[in-house]
């Protein structure tokens, strides 16, 4: 079937709609599906009247997950193993906010070769989509975690001691905010306002090679106003920290002091999606009570 681009869309929000999901894993999954489909190699830089070529729904393969949370980390299905992803944990002399850009870049560029390759599969050999792309998924999510609360929190939580865990969880995600705040944050008054927060988006956009557009402008001013809790219009470490807790749930729905890289994907896309910025600003500031408010 096809679909034709209509002013305001953006892929994520078609694919959310036509292909019935829920999931922001299985959407942002189905997403680079369909950018490789149709030759898109800048997510963001479609066009109104475009037409899209979209598998028929009959022959859309079943979601790797079942319906998760929404930052849930999408698993393969009947994996012979159970091990834990391997984690990337910094050190303490580390600047954490770069450590994580450069984690989140990495990974981005190992995710957006994948589907570089299984696209090619298709073509070359002749394989059958649904079994490339569900390999595609079972890979990136074997893809190691960001760990920013170490040891010391699995420690406190395996002792049942929720008051020193609470304490580890909240000191980690702060230095990671703070980091990540102090980075972008230009004139140096501890907030990064929408300015310093957009010229660092289209940094790393111009990295993945995605244009600027007035499509992304949307996007990002969505995506600021959602982790803009308190709405004075700049983020601070506290809020920018609760981002980072929403990206921290595994499929149970537990914080567990890491951040996968499929919940970090699922996060940031979804963000700046119309049909999904408001169920994420929720998770954001419930997220920001649990730390900040309820001590």
């Amino acid at each position: 079937m096809s679909y034709t681009i209509q002013k305001g869309d953006t892929l994520w929000a078609i694919v959310k709609k036509e292909y019935g999901l829920t999931n922001n894993t299985d959407i942002a999954n189905k997403v680079n599906e369909v950018a490789k489909e149709n030759s898109i190699f800048k997510l963001n830089n479609i066009k109104a009247g475009q037409t899209l070529n979209l598998a028929s729904n009959q022959n859309v393969s079943k979601p790797i997950t079942s319906q998760a949370p929404v930052t849930a980390q999408a698993t393969a299905p009947d994996t012979a193993t159970k091990t834990e992803p391997a984690t990337t944990q910094p050190t303490a002399n580390d600047n954490m906010g770069k450590k994580f850009d450069n984690y989140t870049m990495t990974y981005s560029q190992k995710d957006q070769d994948l589907w570089d390759k299984a696209t090619t599969d298709v073509v070359a050999h002749n394989a059958g989509h649904n079994e490339i792309s569900a390999e595609v998924n079972k890979q990136v999510t074997a893809f190691p975690k960001f760990d920013f609360a170490g040891p010391e929190y699995e420690k406190a939580l395996k002792a049942k001691d929720y008051q020193k865990a609470r304490t580890v969880y909240t000191t980690g995600v702060m230095k990671l905010s703070k980091d990540a705040i102090a980075n972008e944050d230009t004139d140096k008054d501890g907030k990064v306002s929408f300015e310093e927060y957009k010229k660092e988006e289209l940094a790393g956009a111009k990295k993945m090679g995605v244009d600027d557009s007035t499509e992304l402008q949307e996007v990002m001013q969505r995506s600021f106003k959602a982790i803009d809790i308190n709405g004075d219009g700049k983020i601070d470490s506290t809020e920018q920290a609760s981002v980072y807790a929403a990206m921290d749930e595994n499929a149970q729905g537990e914080m567990n002091g890491k951040i996968a890289y499929n919940n970090y994907k699922g996060i940031s896309a979804g963000l700046g999606d119309p049909d999904n910025s408001d169920a994420i600003s929720k998770k954001i500031k419930s997220a920001h009570k649990f730390l900040f408010e309820n001590k």
